[in-house]
């Protein structure tokens, strides 16, 4: 991010080798963001409101457009009449909208719910081919710190979600359409200004609301490997029969998949997050309980499981979990 005007101008002086599109030395256009709300419709789409102004100095010509473009918005990509507009002593020109839109941005969900995301507003100028670069409005923030997040209301709720900074910064995207100005690299050599927010994710509900339903799972999964034997008084004892036991996987087979179905919901991508290691360890100890109810009832002898009435299943269980559910953790935060 940017933080102050001598990082705009060392940064433009070095990426704006080329002339702008157009020709001649490119106008300057400050340009300031102030967000009201963040709300994410669902793990691809986020609605963000709040006020975008720019300050057009008199040197910019009155035929250059008045306003932006949010490009990667599917909805308010255009934003309508100005909310406000005035003119200094100076002829600088203020000009206001307030801007609500839906963008569609791509976000990473591989270690939820210990995920970070960054929400961004990038803008445009609305005309392509006049050499219009716009600059972050440095002069209307107190401080540009990122971590004192400039630019963001204090007083909204971010619904599941921490800030964790904000701030402006210059993206160089390469284009291969001239957007129908025939003869013109619109926006080549243009850095294009975006507005960034850094968003933590309270990790404790979703976390809890899994972690409750592993646990009682694992612990029933426990009880029926310690009550599974081969000792025929025992079992009459017990009324547990290798039938018993793949009924009550089952029943739990199905509690886990719903669960994995909501975690799924939430994040609605192809990728793999790190949550779905507690269902997907599951899985395989719902799988080797019922495995070994089997074999301790077949005819074939296998004495690691005839041991002491299975006791070596009932020691490595515990082991086996945490030690699966430690690896994925490593691999994930630390590979």
């Amino acid at each position: 991010p940017l933080r102050g005007l001598a990082d705009r101008d060392a940064y433009l002086a070095a990426q704006l080798g080329a002339p702008p599109p157009g020709g001649g030395a490119p106008y300057f256009v400050p340009t300031g963001v102030f967000v009201e709300s963040i709300e994410f419709l669902n793990p691809n789409d986020v609605q963000v409101s709040g006020f975008v102004w720019q300050r057009y100095a008199a040197a910019v010509p009155a035929d250059v457009s008045r306003g932006f473009v949010l490009p990667e918005a599917v909805t308010g990509t255009y934003p309508g009449d100005p909310a406000y507009r005035f003119t200094e002593a100076d002829g600088t020109e203020v000009v206001g909208w307030h801007v609500t839109a839906t963008l569609r941005e791509r976000f990473d969900y591989d270690r939820y719910p210990f995920d970070r995301q960054d929400v961004w507003l990038r803008l445009w100028h609305r005309d392509f081919d006049r050499g219009v670069v716009l600059v972050p409005d440095f002069g209307a923030y107190p401080d540009l710190a990122p971590a004192a997040l400039p630019g963001l209301d204090p007083q909204f709720v971010y619904g599941g979600w921490t800030p964790d900074y904000a701030g402006f910064s210059f993206v160089r995207n390469r284009y291969d359409a001239d957007f129908g100005y025939r003869g013109v690299q619109v926006q080549q050599s243009i850095p294009e200004l975006y507005f960034n927010v850094g968003l933590k994710r309270e990790f404790l509900g979703p976390f809890f609301d899994h972690i409750v339903l592993t646990l009682v799972v694992a612990l029933l999964l426990f009880a029926i490997l310690a009550l599974t034997t081969k000792a025929a008084e025992i079992k009459s004892r017990l009324g547990l029969s290798t039938f018993g036991v793949l009924g009550s996987c089952s029943g739990l087979l199905f509690a886990v998949v719903l669960k994995h179905g909501q975690i799924r919901a939430v994040v609605g991508s192809q990728q793999t997050v790190y949550l779905e290691a507690l269902p997907f360890i599951l899985y395989l100890a719902i799988l080797l309980v019922s495995l070994n109810a089997i074999l301790l009832d077949s005819p074939v002898r296998l004495r690691l499981l005839e041991y002491r009435n299975n006791l070596l299943p009932d020691l490595l269980y515990w082991p086996l979990l945490l030690g699966l559910l430690l690896t994925v953790t490593l691999v994930t935060f630390h590979g």
